[in-house]
């Protein structure tokens, strides 16, 4: 049961607020604050939390005022001192972190951050020694601050971080039965990963960039898509999800209908708020702002302990108590037992129609079946579904198809991630003949299972063109992880492709398993003619073309066309080698094969010589960029400014002096000044993207350089990676990823 409550109180700020940078702060140690930033980039902090009886709250000396930093993206709150007394705020920009203390008016540290920030969290259960911590979410990366805002902790991620949070589990990483924390990262790539001690426990594979994270308690957390998609896990287990039309903005955890446990409250940026069992997703509290949702806060304000605050883009403000148990029913009973029962109504309502077109059917003999206009299909009616790869087309080629040659309507596919929609119809045009077999491109974007539904609508073979009720049938499939490769040759040294050339590169380890075992590894994971085989005194040597790369986009001069193949080989002595010029391609491939057999430490080398000239015009652009342009655009800068400065009071001067020539020749000077420092900052802007898009690049390299290893070894590639990066020994990370070793 839905509840649409009244607010215990109402108030408009006389500011606007934006979306997601709305919080609370106790920063005299003594009373919680709100704290926002303003539309016009000032952090506005209130000095109390006093109800007022106006409508508008206009008096402005209640706040406290800070120049937020240009493009501030993320707000939080929280105690950077172990033990501290008070909350600081920190901001967060594409540029760096600044670290506010508003009890003293100081600012603590100004950190600048090459990957720039996109989502901030200050947690104390992940620092050493339990000291508060602050993870910065950049572009594929995470960085950990201290108190002093020295950086602790540093990892690579597939994408751009959007979101964090921090869940509770039973067990500790060594299986013993002390509570751990773990980090729970949202990030672009459409993963959620869980890590614990810098170890990836578990990764989810979500349809969307993950935009918002929240701990729910007891290793629950909530998370949100771009998409508008909401929904609860715990740990790696999806309980439930919702999609709407709207995007969710904001997530706070409350108990909004007292029932012991803490409900999933959701701001959307049509202003609507709702709030969702966390188990089932059913809905228990829904309002409607007069704006877009701009944050959801539970503090205790205005005398009111522990209440939610719903806040409007527009500066409006709407606290809501938690609802009177005797008011209470138990909405998850009944909405399960309506849903149960609208269920068992549909059933009964299709085996009526079902029963009643069997009756007709016995009571009219084949001659008057058209005459009475019924429809009727075989009973053995089966609808069939294959998949193949097409090296022409580029694509997964699905085929649809009945058991006995009945004509199809329409084909209904739902699948994740691999339609925009996640759905997709096809259908010939009316008064046509009807096929009774589709064919349908399918071009997955990733390398990651999908499981797709089939629905088609089957045709009766008596008035098919006046046919207006048609007999569902229903089908499904699992593409396999790594579907867009085609199978060129299960024995490369014998019967490879004459006009293709073998790849360069490649990664080498070795496994403590048989050919046998890849083999099944290769059987499941690829879509294959047939299934292959391989004896025991057999070396496995397969090759595969990798349908994404389009050959016309290959440089022909370079014989860069062994970039569209893998070829996979493995030896009775466990040696697995996957030789492909694709850094990224590989990564994925290992770290399949890790999860497969079960493989908690790997070790590996590597030579990828396009990725590896790649790195090496990256380290070669971004030296060049930081030391020369970087220093070049912060000394003209820095001159610019002084000359403004002395020209302005060179200007005042002769202006109070009644000098107006000199009074005008000045403010033209200023005015010419002025428009050269804009084009300076511009071009300053353009040159701190060029140099993050170069910053994410190298991430990514390392991040998949990483992949081609497990455990220990993974970590250690990435802490002598960000080594050498902090050393400005960019060439040193060709050879870390190369051996392993620095």
């Amino acid at each position: 049961m839905t509840f649409d409550c009244e607010p215990s109180f109402q108030k408009h700020l006389p500011f606007n607020i934006l979306p997601g940078l709305i919080t609370k702060g106790c920063f005299d140690g003594q009373h919680n604050l709100l704290s926002f930033v303003s539309s016009n980039g000032k952090l506005i902090v209130e000095k109390d939390g006093n109800l007022t009886d106006a409508i508008i709250s206009d008096n402005k000396d209640r706040y406290i005022f800070y120049s937020a930093p240009p493009g501030c993206c993320s707000l939080v709150t929280g105690r950077l001192s172990t033990p501290g007394d008070r909350d600081v705020i920190l901001l967060g920009s594409p540029t760096g972190v600044i670290a506010y203390d508003v009890y003293d008016n100081v600012d603590l540290y100004h950190k600048e951050m090459p990957d720039g920030v996109n989502t901030m969290l200050i947690s104390a259960k992940l620092g050493s020694k339990c000291h508060p911590v602050v993870f910065i979410g950049g572009r594929c990366s995470l960085t950990a601050l201290n108190e002093n805002g020295t950086e602790v902790f540093w990892t690579v991620v597939g994408e751009s971080v959007m979101s964090l949070a921090v869940i509770e589990t039973d067990s500790g990483l060594d299986g013993s039965e002390d509570c751990a924390s773990q980090l729970v990262i949202g990030s672009e790539d459409y993963r959620i990963r869980i890590m614990q001690d810098n170890m990836t426990m578990v990764e989810l594979i979500e349809t969307e960039a993950i935009s918002l994270l929240i701990n729910l308690g007891g290793g629950y957390f909530g998370y949100g898509l771009k998409n508008g998609t909401i929904g609860v896990y715990n740990r790696g287990d999806r309980l439930w999800r919702i999609k709407s039309q709207a995007h969710p903005v904001c997530f706070a955890t409350y108990d909004i209908n007292q029932d012991g446990s803490p409900e999933l409250i959701c701001g959307w940026n049509n202003g609507k708020v709702d709030g969702r069992l966390q188990m089932t997703g059913v809905v228990v509290f829904k309002i409607n702002l007069n704006a877009p949702c701009a944050g959801l806060v539970v503090m205790n304000y205005g005398g009111m302990p522990e209440i939610l605050l719903a806040c409007g883009v527009d500066g409006e403000i709407r606290g809501y108590n938690s609802f009177c148990p005797e008011k209470q029913t138990d909405s998850v009973i009944s909405e399960v037992l309506l849903r149960q029962m609208a269920l068992r109504r549909q059933v009964l309502m299709s085996e009526i129609r079902d029963l009643n077109m069997s009756l007709k059917m016995r009571r009219h003999n084949i001659h008057d079946v058209r005459k009475a206009g019924l429809s009727a299909i075989s009973a053995d009616t089966e609808l069939q579904v294959s998949v193949g790869v097409s090296s022409s087309h580029r694509c997964v080629n699905l085929r649809v198809t009945t058991s006995n040659g009945t004509k199809l309507r329409c084909v209904l596919l739902f699948a994740e991630g691999l339609f925009n929609g996640e759905s997709h119809v096809i259908h010939p045009p009316e008064k046509t003949d009807y096929p009774a077999e589709f064919h349908i491109e399918l071009r997955p974007h990733r390398d990651c299972e999908i499981d797709v539904s089939v629905k088609a609508y089957a045709v009766p073979t008596i008035n098919i063109q006046t046919q207006a009720v048609f007999h569902v049938l229903q089908a499904s499939l699992r593409l396999p992880e790594f579907s867009m490769y085609r199978l060129l040759s299960e024995n490369v040294e014998n019967d490879w492709p004459q006009d293709r050339a073998k790849p360069y590169g490649g990664v080498s380890f070795h496994v403590k398993e048989r050919p046998q075992k890849l083999v099944s590894w290769i059987n499941e994971h690829f879509i294959l003619p047939h299934p292959m085989t391989v004896t025991e005194a057999r070396f496995l040597n397969v090759g595969f073309e990798i349908l994404r790369v389009d050959p016309e986009q290959l440089d022909s001069e370079n014989d860069r066309h062994g970039q569209a193949t893998v070829i996979i080989q493995m030896t009775v002595k466990g040696e697995i080698s996957i030789r492909t010029d694709y850094l990224e391609v590989a990564a994925s491939m290992v770290q399949s094969i890790v999860c497969y057999l079960n493989v908690r430490e790997l070790s590996s080398t590597c030579d990828f010589p396009f990725a590896m000239e790649q790195l090496k015009q990256l380290a070669d652009l971004q030296i060049a960029a930081h030391q020369i342009t970087r220093e070049q655009m912060m000394t003209d800068l820095a001159e610019k400014k002084q000359l403004i400065k002395d020209l302005t009071v060179l200007a005042e001067d002769h202006r109070l002096a009644g000098n107006w020539e000199n009074a005008k020749q000045m403010y033209m000077e200023l005015y010419h000044e002025n428009r050269q420092l804009i084009t300076t900052y511009r071009s300053r802007t353009s040159e701190c993207e060029t140099l993050a898009n170069l910053q994410k690049q190298l991430n990514m390299i390392i991040e998949q350089a990483s992949s081609l290893r497990a455990g220990q070894y993974k970590s250690r590639i990435i802490s002598l990676c960000r080594q050498a990066m902090v050393e400005n020994n960019i060439g040193a990370i060709g050879r870390i990823i190369r051996s392993g070793e620095e």
